[in-house]
């Protein structure tokens, strides 16, 4: 947890915006209708913080190597790496959420029945 590994963003980043052509907007709205019904996924993954992160470090991915092809199942991590990063994510937030457990006085649950709103 001590050491910082560079992200894409730390290589190039832009704050200038453009504004989106329509088609490539299309082109998106597919790829994300098609994501969520063929696997049965919730609607609102898409508007989630993480998938969100997700497509930003993707698409930076893409503007940085903008010269060139790239191929995405070469930039993609194989579902065992992904697998051995989810143990790893674990143990950290563990340690973190153990810490922030350990300085607490006192704590309150509340427990919620989950509803998907657009299904």
């Amino acid at each position: 947890m001590g050491c910082h590994q560079p992200t894409v963003r730390d290589f190039y980043s832009s704050s200038k915006t453009t504004p989106i052509p329509s088609k490539l907007k299309l082109r998106v709205t597919q790829a994300c209708t098609e994501f969520c019904a063929v696997d049965g996924r919730a609607f609102d993954v898409i508007t989630d913080d993480d998938f969100q992160n997700l497509a930003k470090v993707l698409f930076d991915a893409g503007r940085s190597l903008y010269k060139s092809s790239i191929e995405i199942k070469e930039l993609l991590p194989h579902s065992t790496t992904v697998s051995r990063n989810v143990t790893r994510l674990y143990e950290e937030y563990k340690l973190h959420l153990v810490n922030i457990c350990e300085q607490l006085n006192s704590f309150c649950l509340v427990v919620d029945q989950w509803k998907e709103s657009y299904t």
